[in-house]
């Protein structure tokens, strides 16, 4: 009897060591836990707050492209009125000032071709949609004519081993080479944008010059 009753004190005085060890555990665990769950919502947080600055930026580069285009449209714009302007109040027989080019006394048909390039992308009626777009580039394929007409005339330096009577440097009645002339219907610059550019603008074939030969002023 002694025996159990010194082991039923024993495992009394035991017990408050046992359920303070328990309580210990429970709050280890329950701090645990808790870092856990902050961990985790740290974690969230931070995601979203990616999130939004991602989303943030991507409107901020937007909202940067459209503002490039348009400042981009408007200056196209610009450059097109200002071309539209200048042609328009161009003598017609000012060739030079219609394709904006300078007072060089000779002009290769490569300076020619060049100009008349970069006028057409902004006069023609395809990209420039002013009243008056079709009027400047009919007046501007007439000034490209001209000029090219005018710098195929310059005569070539031919070198002393060639023939000047060859086909190939000789001089036509329209310019050199004998291949320059154009018919009395003008020079179709609408089919010259068109080819030029890769489109179809709806006005037919190349020009051809009396011999039979097309033209076009990219090459």
């Amino acid at each position: 009897g002694h025996t159990s009753t010194s082991g039923q004190r024993h495992r009394e005085e035991a017990r408050p060591e046992r359920d303070q060890e328990r309580r210990r555990r429970r709050q280890q665990e329950h701090a645990a836990s808790e870092s856990a769950a902050a961990a985790q919502a740290a974690a969230q947080a931070a995601a979203q707050e990616a999130a939004i600055r991602a989303a943030r930026e991507e409107d901020l580069r937007r909202s940067a492209d459209v503002e490039k285009q348009r400042n981009h449209r408007e200056s196209v714009e610009r450059d097109q009125a200002q071309a539209l302007r200048r042609i328009l109040a161009a003598d017609a027989h000012d060739h030079r000032a219609i394709l904006k080019l300078g007072t060089t006394s000779s002009l290769t048909t490569g300076e020619v071709t060049k100009a008349f390039r970069q006028q057409s992308l902004l006069v023609h009626p395809d990209k420039n949609r002013a009243a008056q777009a079709e009027e400047a580039f009919k007046k501007l394929q007439q000034a490209y004519s001209a000029l090219k007409e005018e710098a195929q005339r310059v005569p070539r330096v031919v070198p002393p081993h060639v023939n000047r009577s060859s086909a190939s440097y000789g001089y036509g009645s329209a310019g050199y080479g004998g291949s320059a002339s154009y018919s009395s219907g003008g020079y179709d610059g609408y089919n010259v944008y068109g080819s030029s550019m890769g489109g179809d603008f709806g006005r037919g074939g190349c020009h051809r010059s009396t011999s039979g030969r097309e033209h076009s002023p990219w090459g």
